[in-house]
């Protein structure tokens, strides 16, 4: 197969929440993405280490999994919005948690 050959924990995207995560994140690349939905393929490397790749037959089920990932977020984003909002009835103090919400999600290490 082409594409790029690697250790699982490089499929990861590299932000400060992934890197907290990144033990539950494995085990969901390796026992979904890699066993039930077959969207990631192992060969053995020269040293004969474990390298995934990207099975180009299953990429849609990837769809899904962003799908998941976003609505997460946005659902989290949403609920600590409503809470700053009650908690203080300010719009301005809402709409900066959801800022650093945002800025948290996308920051990368």
């Amino acid at each position: 197969m082409g594409g790029y050959k690697g250790a699982l924990e490089y499929f990861i995207p590299a932000t400060l929440i992934n890197k907290y995560l990144k033990p539950q994140i494995l085990e969901l690349l390796e026992v979904k993405y890699f066993r039930q939905y077959q969207v990631l393929i192992m060969e053995q490397g020269d040293a004969g280490e474990e390298l995934y790749s990207a099975n180009p037959e299953n990429l849609p089920i990837l769809s899904e999994l962003k799908l998941s990932y976003n609505t997460i977020w946005v659902t989290i984003n949403i609920a600590i919005d409503l809470l700053v909002y009650v908690l203080t009835q300010d719009i301005s103090a809402a709409l900066l948690s959801g800022a650093v919400i945002e800025f948290i999600r996308r920051f990368k290490f």
